[in-house]
């Protein structure tokens, strides 16, 4: 999150071949991240509802794919050093004004879409994890969320934009795969438990068998 509403956007107001008009260009970038957001949750939330792990593996896989491409987008797009002051140097793809300002708005609508998509995974797997202790279990994710945008709001303005991309990137890499774990760890968890409760039920069945047979036989 720190990297597309904080250093994105101060990158867009920092890049000065958008002209005097870029300042502005920043709520444009909001909007349309809300916008991503809010398709995205109902998208992902309500009309397809992934309900087994595969499917929600499947949601969690597009919410990456889809930061993936916001994140080259950004690195070809924009000066390394927009994120620190205003720069007139060229990025590593040197568009016309028109089409750099094009491929920005698209990136902002599509890593709104892979935030609600990840987003509503991740309260969902929560929710269902931590049935008795929901509260806590949000707010310890709370918790974390916060203390790593406070780190990232610290070293955004020493570290050039690739070196931030990077860091971000290796931490949706792991966090993809912690997901994936968590998730099929969970369906294992469910498939195995029908076969404990008939063993069980077995079991008290044949104890009940036994006790009738010792009754009849001291009769």
């Amino acid at each position: 999150n720190t990297l597309f509403t904080g250093v994105f956007a101060t990158s867009i107001g920092h890049y000065v071949k958008y002209g005097d008009t870029r300042k502005r260009l920043i709520g444009l970038h909001g909007l349309l991240v809300g916008c991503g957001e809010i398709l995205g949750g109902g998208l992902f939330g309500f009309i397809t509802k992934p309900k087994t792990a595969s499917q929600k593996a499947l949601m969690i896989l597009v919410g990456c794919i889809l930061h993936m491409i916001y994140f080259y987008s950004v690195f070809v797009n924009f000066p390394f050093d927009s994120a620190q002051n205003e720069s007139t140097e060229k990025p590593f793809f040197d568009f016309s004004a028109t089409t750099s300002q094009a491929i920005t708005f698209i990136g902002s609508f599509i890593v709104g879409l892979g935030d609600s998509s990840m987003n509503t995974q991740l309260m969902n797997i929560l929710a269902s994890r931590y049935k008795q202790t929901t509260a806590s279990a949000f707010a310890i994710f709370k918790l974390v969320q916060s203390l790593m945008a406070a780190v990232a709001f610290f070293y955004a303005g020493a570290l050039q934009i690739q070196w931030q991309i990077l860091i971000v990137m290796i931490f949706l890499f792991f966090s993809t795969l912690a997901f994936f774990a968590v998730l099929f760890d969970e369906e294992n968890t469910e498939g195995t438990a029908p076969l404990v409760t008939n063993i069980s039920t077995e079991e008290d069945d044949d104890d009940t068998g036994n006790r009738n047979y010792s009754s009849l036989v001291e009769s």
